[in-house]
């Protein structure tokens, strides 16, 4: 070996030992640096090697364990399982793996020993930590199964690439019970893969939800929500999907709500608020929705027709036998009219016995024609109440055409249509026509223009002579009332009189008469001139009272009679009150005006008293027919007349009083047989007979209290 091979040589030596060192050094600092304890052991099992994490464990200093013996030191491992494990790893040379609990210590380790030439190396670590945190995950998973099985709504977690991870026991129950496959509902399926099947065969909530989880994948939105419908040929079934992703990982959760409760009620609401809850027809907002989309949809070919129908008599019905027997009623007429109509017609009833019939594509002839089916199955009785009622209605038809541009003018027409059938006898139908809703509105307006008549002084009256065929001496003279319409000028009675008597205006505007011709026949009086005058009153009047009837009284007192036993055997004759030379005589005249509007009318005759001297004095009186000027002269007349009554009363009492006492005195004195009289004689005892009875106190004349007598 020449010189330079041994140089060679000695180089690669020192390279392998700088190796060697280097390696050995990186393992120490591995070691020190390693969480888990690590300690070697030679055969006599001493220490030869313990790392920081080992001292650490072992509550020991660094380099207090090296070359003590391990069981000297330990002494509660004596005939443990690691003393069992560690000689059994230097008897074999395998490495064994084992976990021991070291009671001196509390902990628990595990431990993995590896044998060689020189002894042990054994890497043990403290356990309890992670059994706390392996408890604590378990713990926590079991509340996570926990809260989602007590969730009622069928839940179930997802990752974002739609498979199925968990599931609580209501979704389980749920696809058990719906006997499908359960490849479509358990763990570890794709459930985007099974709605995006479902969405292909043509669902279309499927195809919702699919696009709907996707964008919750994406994190396009936050959540995602639908309804859909789930029913079986048993049951309806609705259920609300929610889908929201997992915060903080890489998931989400879906869930399906049964809200099938929630949708029945709400139909239920639904059908109560658009139907009538009596017969079961569409109610009026109902009605104007579907006549509303009627008219959005029709065409210039195509029409839409309102029959409006009003049952003739039926307040009678419900006045003379009841309003169960009117209900009955009302519902057989809403099938009988469900019948006779088309199928895609509408019957809706508005209220109380008004009928409304909505036809589709149907002009003015087609109308008409359906109006009397309507009319004509009326016509067979009705078996109510053991009775036979056959019923006749009035039906007013209304077609679009005509210019209505919202569902409530077509029913306002249909309705003024009503009316005019109504007018023409009943039982009839009649086609609504601009002229007639022309009429209406002018009937509408005069009635308002009517009301504010009186106030503005428009009403005035004229006087017409009625003269004697005879000697053509006025006799007397009649009012009639005219009124001055600022727009439409002077305008007869007959035109508002109707007017009148519907709106209830027909009171006060015949007070008004009478009040202006009482003030004309008594400036008529003051002048001289005696003449009649004849005013035509409704009988209206006859259910309020009588016409020039004023409307303040004083305050009534009512007189009380005294009772029986104190009344005189005799009535006190009263002088007849002669009769007044002026007096309103009232005689009914036939009866004017239509077959519709026919009034009772009264003729008074109202005389004026100018031409009695007599009355002139009394000037208490006031003309009759009018109302008096001192508006407590009724009441002063009428205390007046109670005082005269209690005074009589009180000179019966004190003239029996006076007979009592000479009858008494006559039966003390035993001088003769007592005189029979009306009264009740005074009772007395036995032991009193023989003395003279005690004097009766005269009654106080002037109290007010009534004498009550024995």
């Amino acid at each position: 070996m020449t010189r330079s091979d041994k140089d060679g040589v000695a180089g690669g030596f020192a390279a392998h030992t700088m190796d060697a060192a280097m390696l050995a050094a990186r393992a120490q600092t591995v070691l020190q640096s390693t969480s888990d304890g690590v300690f070697f052991l030679d055969r006599a099992w001493r220490f030869t090697y313990l790392n920081a994490a080992a001292e650490r464990l072992f509550d020991r200093g660094p380099g207090e364990l090296l070359g003590l013996g391990v069981w000297d030191e330990f002494p509660a491992a004596v005939g443990s399982r690691s003393e069992i494990e560690y000689r059994r790893a230097l008897d074999t040379g395998a490495t064994v793996t084992f976990d021991d609990y070291y009671a001196p210590l509390a902990t628990m380790f595990e431990v993995r020993a590896f044998p060689d030439e020189n002894g042990l190396a054994v890497f043990f670590r403290a356990v309890d930590d992670d059994r706390r945190l392996r408890k604590q995950q378990e713990a926590h998973t079991q509340l996570t199964r926990a809260i989602l099985d007590s969730l009622p709504a069928h839940t179930a977690v997802l990752t974002m690439d739609g498979t199925i991870t968990t599931t609580n026991e209501p979704w389980d129950v749920f696809g058990a019970r719906a006997g499908g496959d359960p490849a479509l509902w358990t763990a570890g399926i794709n459930y985007l893969e099974v709605c995006r099947r479902a969405a292909d065969a043509g669902d279309l909530d499927a195809a919702a939800v699919l696009v709907g989880l996707h964008e919750v994948a994406s994190g396009a939105r936050e959540s995602f929500s639908t309804d859909y419908e789930c029913s079986s040929p048993d049951a309806e079934r609705w259920f609300t999907l929610q889908a929201v992703p997992l915060v903080g990982l890489d998931g989400m959760i879906i869930s399906h709500t049964d809200i099938t409760a929630r949708v029945l009620s709400q139909r239920r609401l639904t059908h109560q608020a658009h139907h009538d809850d009596l017969t079961g027809l569409p109610n009026r907002p109902r009605l104007l929705q579907v006549l509303g989309e009627a008219m959005a949809n029709r065409d210039g070919a195509k029409d839409v027709a309102v029959l409006f129908v009003d049952l003739d008599g039926f307040k009678n019905v419900n006045d003379s036998l009841g309003h169960d027997v009117g209900d009955a009623l009302l519902r057989d007429v809403a099938a009988r009219f469900s019948a006779v109509v088309r199928g895609a017609d509408i019957v809706a009833r508005l209220g109380g016995d008004e009928f409304v019939v909505v036809a589709h594509d149907c002009d003015a002839d087609a109308a008409t024609q359906l109006a009397d089916r309507l009319r004509h199955t009326l016509s067979e009785p009705f078996g109510i109440a053991g009775m036979h009622l056959p019923m006749s209605a009035s039906i007013g038809i209304a077609l679009g055409s005509n210019g209505s541009a919202r569902p409530k003018d077509l029913l306002r027409d249909g309705d003024v249509a009503m009316y005019a059938a109504k007018d023409r006898g009943r039982d009839r139908s009649h086609v609504f026509s601009t002229d007639l809703g022309e009429a209406a509105h002018d009937r509408l307006a005069l009635a308002a223009d009517l009301r504010m008549a009186v106030r503005r002084g428009e009403l005035f009256l004229h006087y017409q002579p009625i003269v004697t065929l005879v000697g053509g001496a006025v006799s007397e003279v009649e009012a009639l009332m005219r009124w001055n319409h600022p727009e439409r000028g002077l305008l007869a009675p007959g035109a508002y009189i109707g007017l009148d008597e519907e709106t209830g205006m027909i009171v006060p505007i015949s007070r008004w008469l009478l009040a202006q011709t009482l003030r004309q026949v008594a400036a008529w009086s003051r002048d001289g001139f005696e003449v009649a005058v004849s005013v035509n009153i409704a009988a209206q009047h006859l259910s309020v009272g009588h016409p020039a009837r004023r409307r303040h009284r004083g305050p009534r007192r009512r007189w009380r009679p005294a009772p029986a036993t104190h009344r005189r055997a005799h009535r006190v004759r009263r002088r007849p009150r002669p009769p007044r030379r002026s007096s309103a005589i009232g005689r009914p005249a036939r009866a004017r005006g239509s077959h519709r509007h026919r009034r009772l009318r009264f003729r008074l005759l109202i005389v004026g008293a100018a031409g009695h001297p007599a009355r002139r004095r009394d000037q208490d009186r006031p003309v009759p027919g009018q109302v008096p000027r001192d508006r407590h002269l009724r009441y002063r007349r009428h205390r007046a007349n109670h005082h005269r009554r209690r005074d009589l009363d009180r000179r019966h009492a004190r003239n029996d009083h006076r007979r009592r006492r000479h009858r008494d005195h006559r039966a003390a004195r035993g001088g003769g047989r007592a005189r029979l009289h009306t009264r009740p004689r005074l009772p007395v005892r036995p032991a009193d007979a023989g003395r003279r009875p005690a004097r009766i106190a005269a009654p106080d004349l002037n109290s007010r209290r009534r004498w009550p007598g024995p």
